[in-house]
């Protein structure tokens, strides 16, 4: 009998500290949480996807077709821990019956805010700070002129950037610095709701 090669392949973090984020590139059609040692409180996030609970004993296979090219695991359990995963591809068959642990089912994030309203000048202002996590942002303009919003380079006199007319609102998810500008000698307000994904 000639050698097989497997079909998955089986990776393990050491000693991943609390708050950590341990990110690899890697290929594969599924992903499964083998083992892990400390509480059972890690998040994974696949190909830039934000960051959900993945219990021991999950597994998770991609849309036909798709490709998992890069998993990111984060600790948020409160001290260091220890895991192991298989990628790979085919199909995993499990006799098991029950799953250890609990898990979330609701994919709506818990983190709500909403900033006070900031006040739009004709000079170009942060109005949202960068995250390491990705934000999904509704921002609406409250005043009576047009609000610009873009990256430190918003500029109204050459439309550079998104413009929201008053009592407009836009939707926006960004893990970047969000500026705001009004054209030159105008102000207006802009309110702003943000809900952090992960």
């Amino acid at each position: 009998m000639g050698n097989q090669k497997s079909t998955y392949d089986y990776y393990k973090i050491e000693n991943l500290a609390d708050g950590a984020i341990s990110g690899h590139g890697v290929y594969g059609e599924f992903i499964i949480l083998l083992s892990y040692t400390g509480s059972d409180n890690i998040k994974i996030a696949l190909n830039n996807n934000p960051f959900q609970e993945f219990p021991t004993g999950i597994y998770h296979r991609l849309p036909d077709g798709q490709v998992i090219t890069d998993v990111k695991f984060k600790n948020t359990s409160g001290g260091a821990v220890t895991l192991g995963y298989a990628l790979g591809s085919g199909i995993i068959q499990n006799s098991n019956m029950t799953l250890a642990g609990t898990l979330s089912v609701d994919p709506v994030p818990a983190v709500f805010e909403t900033p006070a309203a900031a006040a739009v000048t004709d000079s170009a202002a942060v109005v949202v700070a960068a995250d390491t996590d990705s934000q999904a942002l509704l921002f609406q303009n409250n005043g009576g002129n047009a609000i610009w919003l873009g990256d430190s380079n918003v500029t109204p006199a050459s439309s550079r950037g998104i413009k929201l007319d008053p009592g407009a609102t836009l939707p926006m998810e960004t893990k970047g610095a969000v500026y705001a500008r009004c054209a030159s000698g105008l102000t207006s307000t802009l309110s702003i709701a943000k809900t952090s994904k992960a």
